[in-house]
């Protein structure tokens, strides 16, 4: 008989973006693979991962409230997190926000997400001097807590040669590729109604706002060559809570005229994520620095073709399923856009590749909770 588990799941750190996706995906796959063991899940509080907790399986949940802003959560980090597990004695510590925690109590399996670990600053070059600071520090903290993993987890191939050759760690690594979210595909046979959603090509970039996900381009592309891209349509998917950014970008593109040629749409719910790439002509996603984007396969699962950027990240995931482009070129877009727009064959050539990349390639949330069940076994044998 098989002994019974305590796992603790430290995910508190994961409250926007794809992060999200990934901690809710990550629990509620795990759980359902492991319905005897028992389980102290730490996740933020107030945006629904309590909704992915399985039923029936023994759950100790905490939920973290990111009050005090970042002293609030170093304390909560420091003092509180670790007092939390030591409580609960743990078997195995699974942490999905790319840091580990400050305790011996039990070891350590960290998932390391966050692409400004393990990639150079041209990347995200129109980060704050703030900001940059801010990464040298999480760099910083990820080499201390690397001390303590025992089991390092990334999403792709490239993040795990850089995570080797930028930190030294050589102990066992593990690819956990990020997949579709199974409230997306639940929504797979709905169909956009927002009548914003016309013109003669239009464009979608699924995305919050983030210095490295480069979208200031397309105010460039427009302001630079509008009359060739006549009936070109780019919408988003941002929000002026995203920050002062954001709200800045939104306001940019309101002065310069383009509201009626970068369209924003505002956040959108994961089950209506289907309808609106089967409305569009193709995904455009000019981010210079990820790690493996969930946008990718939705994209390619949902019959949409992939212009992106020219970066080991983007031909990972997309093989031959995408056209490619310098992010950092203006005319470099210019010209993919112009490409696919004048060459159907080729659009349905992409989304038959893309059909294919996905059948052949992606994992599902299943899968991936086959690879931490093999993991956690091998760590706390029975």
């Amino acid at each position: 008989m098989s002994r019974c588990r305590r796992i603790s799941i430290v995910a508190h750190g994961l409250r926007a973006g794809g992060g999200i996706s990934v901690g809710k995906n990550c629990i509620r796959s795990l759980m359902t693979a492991m319905p005897d063991a028992c389980f102290q899940v730490i996740v933020p509080a107030g945006i629904g991962y309590e909704y992915c907790l399985v039923p029936g399986v023994a759950v100790e949940p905490c939920y973290y409230s990111a009050r005090f802003g970042k002293f609030g959560r170093i304390r909560f980090d420091e003092q509180v997190l670790p007092s939390l597990l030591e409580a609960f004695a743990p078997d195995v510590i699974l942490c999905l926000g790319n840091v580990g925690v400050r305790t011996d109590v039990a070891p350590q399996i960290l998932l390391v997400q966050d692409s400004h670990y393990f990639y150079p600053p041209r990347h995200y070059v129109q980060a704050s001097p703030l900001d940059m600071l801010k990464y040298r520090a999480q760099r910083y903290r990820l080499a201390r807590d690397l001390k303590r993993t025992r089991v390092l987890l990334c999403q792709t191939r490239s993040a795990s040669h850089r995570l080797r050759q930028w930190y030294g760690f050589d102990g066992p690594i593990h690819l956990l590729p990020n997949a579709i979210s199974v409230d997306s595909l639940a929504g797979a046979d709905g169909s956009a109604t927002d009548a914003r959603i016309n013109g003669d090509f239009r464009l979608f970039y699924l995305t919050r706002y983030y210095p490295h996900k480069n979208i200031e381009i397309f105010l460039d592309l427009f302001m630079q060559h509008g009359p060739a891209l006549t009936g070109v349509k780019v919408y988003l998917t941002l929000c002026a809570s995203h920050g002062r950014k954001a709200r800045r970008f939104l306001a940019a593109v309101e002065k310069a005229g383009l509201q009626d040629r970068i369209i924003n749409l505002g956040p959108v719910q994961q089950p209506d994520i289907a309808g609106l790439f089967r409305s569009m002509h193709a995904l455009v996603m000019p981010s210079t620095l990820e790690s493996f984007s969930g946008t990718y396969l939705e994209a390619m699962a949902f019959g949409c073709p992939v212009l992106t950027s020219d970066l080991d990240f983007a031909h990972e995931v997309c093989g031959d399923a995408a056209l490619y482009f310098d992010p950092w070129s203006v005319n470099s877009l210019l010209q993919s856009i112009q490409t696919l727009r004048g060459d159907p064959v080729l659009a349905a050539r992409l989304v038959e590749s893309g059909r294919q990349v996905f059948a052949s390639n992606s994992v599902s949330w299943q899968q991936n909770a086959t690879t931490l069940v093999a993991i956690v076994r091998e760590l706390v044998p029975d």
